[in-house]
């Protein structure tokens, strides 16, 4: 009988230290959709717009690119580097967190207007989603965009010396186009 209840005693304390042990490396695992970067570009469109891809990630830096070569009398494409604090990349992740992207996949496609594209892309560990969208459409994604433009107008940029990296493609291939 005492056997048993040592057995027991044993069992019980190996399935307690099996839960802890998992419990732990659960806690200590890195959440695969946590959110590590957010890209956004915005097209050209009818009047003089300039084309912006904008980059942030989970290291706090900030990539910039403008380019207003189809404004008339300029011929710039600039490249910047930053930092942003942790205040705003906790605020950019919330408001990320907020947005449907089933909602709001390639509601962007359609016929020219005069109104510009956007492309979103989101990545969570080694995925991402891409977004594309219409400028000004007032989804959760244009909002978010318009919030991140006005949050990062005071980060102060340095030039780039070489060119930048973006997973966006807006700023490589500005043309409004039909896309069926």
């Amino acid at each position: 009988m005492i056997y048993h209840q040592s057995f027991c005693l044993a069992i019980k304390s190996l399935v307690v230290s099996l839960i802890l042990i998992v419990c732990l490396a659960a806690c200590t695992a890195p959440i695969d959709d946590e959110i590590t970067k957010v890209e956004f570009a915005k097209s050209t469109c009818f009047l003089p717009c300039v084309l912006i891809a904008m980059s942030l990630d989970s290291a706090m830096n900030y990539q910039l690119y403008i380019d207003s070569s189809y404004v008339k009398h300029t011929k710039a494409k600039l490249y910047y580097t930053g930092l942003v604090d942790i205040k705003l990349w906790q605020n950019l992740k919330l408001k990320v967190r907020g947005i449907n992207v089933n909602q709001l996949k390639n509601t962007g496609k359609g016929p020219p207007s005069d109104l510009r594209h956007i492309e979103l892309i989101i990545y969570r560990g080694n995925r991402q989603t891409k977004l594309e969208m219409l400028d000004g459409d007032n989804s959760k994604a244009d909002q978010l965009i318009n919030w991140l433009q006005n949050a990062t107008k005071n980060i102060k940029l340095q030039p780039s010396a070489d060119s930048l990296n973006f997973g966006t493609t807006l700023q490589f291939d500005p043309k409004l186009r039909y896309q069926e």
